[in-house]
């Protein structure tokens, strides 16, 4: 059910929303900038995310010297990520996975797991960090994906139904 959910939700967010919002992601930006190609910034926004990855492709090529200090793993997930930035789904993702963790070890019948329940926020905001970190989103991009993804896990599981379908078994003993 969670898969379906993320699914979907990931569907709205590259197909609908990142659509409506049409922005740029930072690390091309700061290619077109350094490479002065910023004058070609409206038109490259407006570029499907095939030709995004096709203009990327041959910019590094053409301007191979100019980006030599980045390391080329980077570079080819700048081209590979050529859709648009707002909002950050990785970070919508970790921090709605990490709510439902967060609950679920919060909830366990576990005292270790008890303990441990903050441990999946630490790792979704190694997440979000990493996305701003690779040029991949702003922080403006990682803090709305993080705070919607915390709004939707906290909805799910503020219901009933919704919470034992996640969870597969009924914590409204456990709740307080």
């Amino acid at each position: 059910m969670l898969t379906i959910l993320i699914s979907s939700l990931a569907v709205i967010n590259e197909h609908m929303i990142k659509r409506a919002t049409r922005l740029v992601r930072p690390a091309h930006v700061w290619m077109l900038s350094s490479t002065n190609h910023s004058q070609q910034l409206i038109a490259f926004r407006e570029m499907s995310d095939e030709e995004r990855a096709i203009f990327l492709a041959d910019l590094i090529k053409e301007q191979h010297a100019a980006l030599s200090a980045i390391d080329p793993a980077v570079i080819e997930h700048w081209i590979e990520e050529s859709g648009y930035s707002f909002p950050s789904g990785h970070s919508f993702n970790a921090f709605l996975i990490a709510a439902i963790l967060a609950f679920s070890l919060k909830y366990s019948r576990s005292k270790i797991a008890n303990a441990l329940y903050l441990l999946p926020y630490v790792w979704a905001v190694a997440v979000g960090v990493s996305r701003v970190s690779l040029g991949a989103h702003s922080e403006w991009d990682v803090t709305f994906g993080s705070l919607v993804g915390l709004l939707v896990g906290n909805l799910l599981l503020s219901f009933e139904p919704s919470r034992d379908l996640i969870m597969h078994r009924s914590y409204t003993a456990g709740l307080k």
